[in-house]
């Protein structure tokens, strides 16, 4: 009942975890040729892939650019909308809460909340550039917010 105990009593801890699969990638020209307001899809090349595996993806090259290619004027491409294999990185991220109560009277509680956002500072990545034609196909120039710390203390009566 000394001050050790308001020192080692009243704390809590709590997590937000967010695991989210990456979602399919939707692949464009930079040229508008068809001249139609929802613009052009690619053409990719027959049977292949623009998934690649895992240990040769990079930021600089997320996915297959070489599968795809500049339809012909005035037609659309052949890829589909959106491709069922090639994804975004999707996310992963662990938001915690450390919250120390002290009562100091009957009546007076003191808090001390600890936040932490992103809290083992993950690099979550964005999406990569999916306009055939420009020099961002491909290419992850983004990333989520870093980790962020915040302190915050109330007095409550």
């Amino acid at each position: 009942r000394g001050i050790l105990d308001k020192l080692v009593s009243g704390w809590q801890l709590s997590g937000i975890t967010t695991l989210q699969k990456g979602t399919p990638l939707q692949i464009g020209v930079q040229a508008n040729q068809v001249q139609a307001f929802s613009g052009s899809r690619p053409d990719i090349r027959p049977g292949a892939s623009a998934n690649l595996p895992s240990d040769q993806r990079s930021i600089q090259r997320w996915f297959d650019t070489s599968v795809f290619s500049q339809p012909a004027p005035f037609r659309f491409g052949n890829a589909p909308r959106a491709l069922p294999d090639a994804r975004d990185p999707g996310l992963q991220n662990f938001d915690l809460s450390l919250l120390k109560r002290t009562s100091i009277t009957e009546r007076v509680d003191f808090h001390l909340r600890f936040e932490f956002f992103n809290a083992f500072n993950r690099a979550n990545f964005g999406t990569p550039g999916t306009g055939l034609g420009t020099p961002q196909f491909g290419v992850i120039s983004s990333t989520g917010p870093a980790r962020m710390v915040q302190l915050a203390a109330k007095l409550a009566f």
